[in-house]
Parts: C-alpha cells; structure tokens; sequence
C-alpha cells in the first residue's frame, strides 16, 4: 500500500507554491508591505487525435510549469488521452514499444499526423487569400507549425504570395525581412483599400425607386383594337372612262348605276352614319356643309 502511494505522490504534478511579492509601503516607512501572489490552475486538455502538434507543444508547456520528472511524462501524459487515442496507446503499452515522452511524442507524430499528400511546405506555398488578412493569419500560422525547417526568408514570401493582389503589391514594395512586419503591413493596407473603397452597402439595402409610385388607385386604359379593313363595309366602286361620264352626265345617270340620278339616290349604294357635333360647332359645320352641298351640284350639273 506504501508503494502505490509513493507512486502517486512522484507522478502528481508538484503545483507551484505561492510566491511573496514585496511592495514599498512609503517614503516614511521602512516597513515593505508583503503581497501573496497565488497562481493560476493550469489545465492539460486532453488529445483525441486531432492536431498532435497543438497539444504536444501544451504538454511540454504543462510539464516544464509543474516541474514534471522526466520519468513521470509519460505515465501522466496517459490520462489525457480520449477517442481511438487510449486503445492505441493500450496497443503501444502491452507490445513494449513505449520508452519515454520524447519517444512517445515521436510516436505520436507519426501516427497522428496530416494524411494530406502535401507536405506543410507544399501546402503554405499554395494557400491564398481568400477572405481578411486575419483569417489568412489563422491558417497560415496553423500549417507553418506543422513544419520547423522553413527560414524566416522563406515564410515571408510565402505569407506575401498567398495576400490578395492589391494587398500583396503594396506590402512587396515595403520589402519587409520578418513575417511579424509582413504581416503588420498587411493589415494597414487592407485597412487602407478598405477605406477607399468607403462604407460596403448591405444587399438587402432598399434603394430609392427610378420612377415616383402611384398615390392613388391605377386604372388601366384598354384601348379597343381598330377593325381590319376587312370587316369594314365595302362600297361598290367602278372606274369611268371621260367618255363613259360625258354621257351619263347628257343622260342624267348615276354614276354608280343605270337609274336616273336624284339627290337621294346615293342612299341605295352608301351606308348611312351619324355624326354627333357639340352644340358649339353646329352652326358653323351646317354652313360648312350648305357650302359643300352647293358646290358638289354645281360639279355634277
């Protein structure tokens, strides 16, 4: 029972005890005044095998905080495994394929790892902007920590590559030599192409009509079609030589048949219509007609 409490005891993390900040209390005192700082708890998230890269790196951040004995890493490291990851490492245990953490750490990468084709290089040199600079920040940062071979050189042209084209003009003539201010450069000139451009109207902004709407009630206007000539009434029409007409006139015959010709005779051979006239014209279109009357008799006489 004594070694099983040992046990526990050496792989518990040692917590930080807390530290004494001394603080001077005045000119006319000598006496410091003692403040108690107490640490935060910090908290290992567990690994359920996605981005083995992420938590590696908190792992040795959690272990280098508490002072964790080389030794005692990798049996900590076990309980803050979920998902398929308990089973494998069960797998690893069972077979003695576990040393320590670094060779535990190096079996993680391995089996963890992006299954992508592409290797972390490949894939930064080929990520582009497609949306803000902040988004293109988050995941180009997520593959560069994939990868620890690449110089300072190399990262920073492939962090102005992958910038949107008027972006990427305006930071490639700054020349700068750290991804840090490449990446400070990109913000003011997408701020500054932002504000030029001025204010993004929303798509579902309403905009004001090219033509004023009707106040009141539309009445539509139908117009009624105009009868074809077709349906229009034919009237009988021969055409007389000068002889023909010299000797219906000697005759007094109607032109437009054998009869002799009176005034009301052109009532057999036209249709009637009837003409409505405003009072106001009447006077004068009787006149009108009384002159056209008198002329046409003189015509046919």
């Amino acid at each position: 029972m004594s070694t099983i409490v040992a046990q526990s005891a050496a792989i518990e993390p040692v917590r930080p005890r807390p530290s004494d900040v001394c603080l001077s209390s005045g000119s006319n005192s000598s006496t410091p005044l003692t403040l108690r700082h107490k640490p935060e708890t910090v908290e290992l998230s567990h690994f359920n095998g996605l981005n083995p890269e992420a938590w590696l790196f908190q792992a040795e951040r959690y272990f280098e905080f508490y002072n964790i004995l080389p030794d005692h890493q990798l049996s900590l490291a076990s309980f803050y495994l979920d998902g398929e990851v308990p089973d494998w490492y069960r797998w690893m245990f069972r077979n003695k394929q576990l040393i320590d953490w670094p060779h535990f750490a190096g079996k993680i990468r391995i089996r963890f790892r992006d299954q992508s084709l592409r290797s972390p290089e490949g894939r930064l040199s080929k990520l582009l902007q497609i949306t803000t600079v902040a988004d293109f920040r988050a995941r180009f940062e997520a593959i560069a920590n994939e990868s620890v071979s690449l110089p300072e050189v190399m990262l920073v042209e492939c962090f102005i590559s992958g910038l949107k084209m008027d972006i990427q003009t305006e930071v490639a003539i700054r020349g700068p030599t750290t991804l840090e201010k490449a990446i400070r450069l990109a913000y003011l000139y997408e701020q500054k192409i932002d504000m030029a451009r001025g204010p993004i109207r929303p798509a579902f902004a309403r905009t004001q009509p090219l033509l004023p709407n009707p106040t009141g009630p539309t009445s539509i206007v139908v117009s009624k079609p105009i009868a074809s000539s077709s349906h229009l009434p034919k009237i009988p029409f021969k055409r007389l030589s000068t002889t023909e007409l010299q000797s219906r006139r000697e005759k007094g015959l109607c032109y437009n048949c054998d009869e002799k010709y009176t005034p009301n005779l052109n009532a057999k051979h036209f249709p009637s219509y009837s003409l409505k006239i405003p009072p106001s014209q009447q006077l004068s279109y009787l006149s009108h007609s009384h002159r056209r009357i008198s002329l046409l008799k003189n015509f046919s006489s």
